[in-house]
């Protein structure tokens, strides 16, 4: 997450947590941040959650230089699916504030 990515949120944030990649080596200046242990992927949990439902759609051999409609599609999809983490709300609720009807 960037500065402005978590100035523009309808809540305060006050912490980053990372893993130990090297595109989040530079720690945020307004945030505590805070990188997972190395060989712990239990400390990502909600990454490596996502990740796995990354994958219900897209192989991990997909080349996704030619699919930017795929991934804005997807990034829809999972913003608007209902977490157990989150009292069965989707993440688009719980950072606008705005109710989600949902259809089947």
């Amino acid at each position: 997450m960037t500065e402005a990515i978590a100035e523009q949120l309808p809540f305060k944030v006050k912490t980053e947590t990372s893993d130990r990649g090297t595109e989040f080596k530079v720690p945020l200046k307004q945030l505590a941040t805070y990188y997972c242990d190395p060989q712990t992927p239990q400390q990502r949990g909600t990454v490596e959650n996502t990740i796995g439902l990354i994958r219900q759609y897209i192989k991990r051999d997909t080349d996704l230089t030619k699919s930017k409609g795929l991934l804005k599609n997807i990034e829809k999809k999972l913003n608007d699916r209902p977490r157990k983490t989150l009292d069965f709300k989707t993440p688009y609720e719980i950072v606008t504030g705005r109710k989600v009807a949902l259809a089947s």
